[in-house]
């Protein structure tokens, strides 16, 4: 009964960790899995780690994720938006950190 294939458990799985996720960075979540799987059901073939590829994004950083606060995007867009990004683009090129592996 164990080995029995449960519907969209990959689906749910990220779901899970995108909570559990947000809730350790003390972020406020309120989404159902039901409105998690209403926003990525459409795009689920496209989300992945690429530049290109979606992810789900807060629209505002200082709310929490729920309904009007979150949109699916492309990563490159979110990646633009993390103070990070914003401090080394608006240094020269050559004096911009190279990100490098962690141990």
């Amino acid at each position: 009964m164990a080995n029995r294939p449960q519907p969209l458990l990959k689906q749910r799985t990220a779901y899970f960790r995108a909570r559990c996720q947000a809730q350790w960075r003390y972020e406020d979540w309120d989404l159902s899995w039901e409105q998690w799987w209403e926003l990525w059901e459409p795009h689920w073939q496209d989300r992945g780690r690429g530049a290109y590829d979606l992810c789900m994004q807060r629209i505002d950083r200082e709310k929490g994720w729920f309904i009007g606060n979150v949109e699916i995007a492309e990563r490159i867009k979110y990646l633009g938006k993390t103070p990070r990004a914003r401090e080394q683009n608006s240094k020269p090129r050559h004096l911009r950190q190279k990100w490098q592996r962690p141990c």
